[in-house]
């Protein structure tokens, strides 16, 4: 003889209509290996969003100090002290892109093209580059 759920709050049996008797029963993250597995597939796809945002977060850096680059140019700051320090680390990211355009300028103030096809091409590269590793690491989780 069953007796009814709500009269026995020590059991919460589900009855069917045939009259069988199931208890539900949920696994719990960790204790199988489908939850272990789970729990290293979220451990590693935390991983790649944080390189993912490392990546953008250095690119982000990258792209302020061009576009200071381009202000200090283009109102003639002096090369020294902070400025030329400014130059100096940007020179490298700016360097494969002079005599792309050319220089618009007059008596020292003029507009970095460079700096600014170096922002573009950067981002544009970066954005390529984050949406390579989504796609790379949605597919392993498929597979």
């Amino acid at each position: 003889m069953q007796q009814n759920p709500e009269l026995n709050p020590d059991q919460n049996p589900q009855v069917n209509p045939s009259n069988q008797t199931f208890i539900n029963t949920v696994p719990v993250a960790g204790n199988t290996p489908q939850g272990s597995t789970t729990q290293k597939s979220a451990e590693k796809s935390e991983s790649i969003v944080k390189i993912v945002q490392l990546i953008w977060f250095v690119i982000g850096f990258i792209n302020v100090v061009l576009a200071l680059r381009i202000i200090f140019l283009l109102f003639n700051a002096r090369s020294s002290g902070f400025t030329g320090f400014l130059y100096n680390v940007t020179a490298p990211f700016v360097m494969p892109f002079n005599g792309i355009f050319p220089v618009p300028g007059q008596s020292g103030y003029y507009f970095d093209t460079a700096a600014l096809v170096a922002i573009i091409i950067y981002s544009l590269a970066t954005w390529g580059i984050a949406t390579l590793i989504g796609i790379i690491s949605n597919n392993e989780k498929s597979a």
